[in-house]
């Protein structure tokens, strides 16, 4: 799907005068196992967007192809008073991403205060925001702001339920996009916050896995200059380390192997920054393998495969 985090953290903060000046006041003062799986992935990457508004780049998790895959770990039996007949029909729509038809039947469900309905509208409209072609950027902040609502309102009567921490801190994520910089700094703990508690309440849901590594490793990769200049803006940023993000990324590798083509390249990006050429190379070589199923799968063997080269050259000196 288009969060967490998510929910996802590099701020480029970047044509604002404020922060050009600050810049330069900053800038002037000292300063070996293999996988055997039938399972198959999905995608979500930190990217920049602009906020046309303020002239200004800030993060922003794409998880577009991340929850559109078949072998996702969503609540296996339901507790829930709407059959688990109804419940498949609108899953198996929703992999083959018929989205409009599965938001028009979970709308008419006659039971919509059921978490299971719930969560599942939260996830199809965030994901009609994110897929759509044609909608304007107005319309894809109405669905982002009906989805916020509707599991931010969930929250108090369900807070057992791990896929509704989850989906909040998607498109609570998503939500602070349109907010500006400021703002999606302020929620990074938030998000960090419903994150874990998805995983506490499922330790085996990789995508929430990989969303915290993500988390972990754009905290860390911030470049300094750009880290002082939003503390010096934003107050203290929330800190991490490749090592926690790496933890992740191994975590839900171990629960679903080969679920997701990002995740396996994020190994090999990690392992690159703590300098295990060797265990960098073993990834990206896995992610250059990696079977194409969507257009971010290509996107992630490409990426890999540049990589690839890098590390291969290391281990060579």
């Amino acid at each position: 799907m288009n969060i967490v985090s998510r929910s996802r953290t590099i701020f480029l903060l970047l044509k604002s005068e404020l922060i050009q000046k600050t810049l330069f006041r900053l800038i002037s003062e000292p300063v070996t196992h293999t996988f055997k799986s039938n399972n198959v992935p999905v995608l979500a990457i930190l990217s920049r967007a602009r906020n046309s508004s303020q002239g200004l780049y800030y993060p922003i998790v794409f998880l577009s192809g991340l929850f559109s895959y078949k072998k996702m770990s969503e609540p296996s039996k339901p507790v829930s008073k709407v059959s688990e007949e109804f419940l498949k029909g609108v899953d198996d729509l929703f992999e083959e991403q018929q989205f409009e038809e599965v938001d028009k039947q979970l709308e008419a469900a006659e039971d919509k205060e059921d978490v299971e309905i719930i969560w599942r509208l939260v996830r199809v409209k965030y994901n009609l925001a994110t897929h759509s072609k044609t909608l304007t950027d107005a319309a894809k902040k109405d669905l982002i702001l009906a989805a916020y609502f509707l599991v931010y309102n969930a929250l108090p009567k369900h807070e057992d339920h791990y896929a509704i921490h989850k989906w909040l801190a998607v498109v609570l994520n998503e939500k602070a996009t349109f907010e500006g910089t400021k703002a999606r700094i302020q929620q990074l703990e938030t998000i960090k916050h419903h994150m874990n508690k998805a995983i506490e309440l499922k330790p085996d849901d990789s995508t929430t896995l990989y969303m915290l590594g993500m988390w972990c490793f754009e905290i860390t990769d911030m470049p300094w200059y750009q880290r002082k200049i939003a503390n010096a803006i934003f107050d203290t940023l929330p800190t991490s380390t490749y090592d926690e993000a790496l933890k992740y990324f191994l975590e839900a590798e171990k629960q679903h192997p080969l679920f997701y083509s990002q995740n396996v390249l994020m190994l090999g990006k990690t392992y690159m920054r703590l300098e295990n050429y060797e265990q960098a190379a073993y990834y990206l070589e896995m992610t250059k393998n990696y079977p194409v199923k969507q257009d971010k799968d290509q996107l992630a063997v490409q990426e890999a495969t540049k990589l690839l080269a890098k590390a291969q050259s290391y281990l060579k000196k």
